[in-house]
């Protein structure tokens, strides 16, 4: 962020410059160029682009002094008024200009402070429910304290019950002590049951293993059983169709043999008739 005070001296010194700035182009000085000068010198390549025709930056440009060893020693030159009009134009233009960025550095400046305003009012805000809260923290600790207080006095009452209770602690362990005896038996007892119900699991492990390899043999042999049906089947199949290639050759030949005998039948049907 800038600072403030730079802004101001910037304001000064742009006003404090053209109020001091000799107004040399209606005298005919060709030194009133000044302006452009500084302009085409502060803009450089860039300045470039007020050249283009059309932007009144291609007679302006031609509006610079010469250089230096072309010009008479000792000598006023006096600048057309054409000239002058586009040397105040470009003066213009530089104010212009300069009013522009002055314009936007001080929107800057002041959106600036406005951002900041805004996080201050935020903060004394923010300070303030914290106040607001230590207040509010300050009561619930009164209120918390008097509650310690009757804590206190409940605490010397429920002492005087612990001490008599400790009192009667002694009897209490002897009862704990029978008890952790007799919850000690159970314990061997329960022991016991789990070594038999270990011995068990393992011998159901054991059947459980023998049913698997007895159930590997089983379905090995149901395999082997199904493969000799599919070999039974196979060769049944086969006969089958032997048998019917026979069938069928021994039809092909009985009806040959039965067409042989009708036509030779026929044959001597019509010799009879024509011998007769």
């Amino acid at each position: 962020m800038s600072d403030p005070g730079t802004i101001w001296r910037r304001v000064g010194g742009f006003f404090h410059q053209f109020r001091a700035r000799p107004r040399e182009a209606d005298a005919g000085n060709p030194r009133s160029a000044g302006p452009v000068a500084d302009a085409a010198a502060r803009s450089g390549p860039a300045g470039s682009a007020d050249r283009r025709p059309g932007n009144g930056g291609d007679v302006t440009a031609t509006a610079i002094a010469a250089p230096v060893g072309l010009r008479p020693v000792g000598e006023t030159v006096r600048v057309p008024w054409w000239r002058r009009r586009q040397l105040r134009h470009a003066q213009q233009r530089d104010l212009a200009r300069r009013v522009v960025d002055l314009a936007a550095a001080m929107r800057e400046h002041f959106e600036r402070q406005d951002r900041r305003a805004a996080e201050l009012t935020q903060t004394l805000e923010r300070i303030g429910g914290v106040l607001e809260q230590l207040a509010a923290s300050q009561d619930g600790n009164g209120q918390r304290i008097g509650e310690v207080v009757g804590q206190t006095e409940r605490l010397g009452q429920h002492v005087a019950s612990i001490s008599d209770t400790l009192g009667r602690v002694p009897e209490a362990m002897v009862q704990q002590a029978e008890a952790l005896r007799g919850l000690g038996k159970r314990l061997e007892i329960t022991q016991e049951t789990d070594v038999q119900l270990m011995h068990s699991l393992q011998s159901f492990g054991r059947a459980v293993d023998t049913l698997g390899s007895s159930g590997t043999a089983q379905v090995e042999a149901l395999r082997r059983l199904a493969e000799a049906q599919r070999g039974q089947h196979d060769a049944v199949a086969a006969l089958v169709r032997e048998q019917s290639r026979r069938l069928m050759v021994v039809v092909a030949a009985a009806c040959v043999v039965a067409l042989a005998g009708v036509a030779a039948l026929v044959i001597a049907l019509v010799g009879r008739g024509g011998w007769g």
